[in-house]
């Protein structure tokens, strides 16, 4: 079972368990390292995804080769098409933006006939360091939910050296890094649950030796 994001908010970022505890603003080092690939990049996503920042979109109108385009999700989570220019999609899934997109199209062709593909999702990152395989970048899966378990496997596990016990996992919260203690030996083991990890989330797995 994994406890759903908004109780975790709720709860100050500690879990229901004894799996976790609070320890203040501590902040952890990362590493430069090349990304870990967590999945793949490119597809057809399902309509639960939203499109954001640096997604690069193709969008191609049938019989109208004049209006298809590669257009990416800028930082303000428009893109710019021909004919109808700025359309805000950042928030919206591919359907919801496929419709909107056809509709202001219909200014311009009696019944436009849109398809739309996701080229290259953006990136989205936690970071882990210490005592695990490979330390540094974790990506998200495009159309995934990332575990705390999760990434620290795609990481390379935990070392033999390290503190299972003892791993911190660190979020910005309403603007203040907050910082939780979790036992991962309760978590694989099932008595604890799993915690789902957000974007830029930076997880901590220090030296049994120290």
């Amino acid at each position: 079972m994994k406890i759903p994001l908004p109780l975790i908010l709720l709860s100050g970022f500690c879990l229901l368990s004894s799996g976790c505890t609070d320890t203040g603003d501590t902040m952890m080092p990362t590493h430069d390292a090349a990304a870990v690939q967590a999945g793949p990049k490119t597809g057809q996503p399902s309509d639960n995804y939203t499109l954001r920042p640096t997604d690069l979109l193709r969008v191609s109108l049938y019989q109208e080769p004049d209006f298809n385009a590669d257009a990416q999700v800028d930082q303000d989570g428009d893109v710019i098409l021909p004919l109808i220019g700025k359309v805000h999609v950042a928030g919206k899934t591919l359907t919801e933006t496929q419709v909107l997109i056809t509709e202001k199209l219909k200014r311009f062709f009696k019944e436009p006939s849109l398809t739309l593909l996701i080229l290259k999702y953006a990136e989205r990152k936690v970071y882990i360091d210490g005592m695990v395989g490979r330390a540094g970048p974790v990506l998200f899966p495009p159309e995934e939910k990332l575990t705390l378990s999760k990434a620290i496997s795609i990481a390379g596990g935990i070392l033999p050296r390290g503190e299972r016990s003892d791993v911190k996992l660190t979020r910005m919260i309403d603007g203040k890094e907050k910082t939780i203690t979790v036992d991962m030996s309760e978590i694989n083991a099932g008595r604890s649950p799993d915690i789902e990890l957000q974007e830029n989330d930076r997880i901590y797995v220090r030296d049994s030796r120290i």
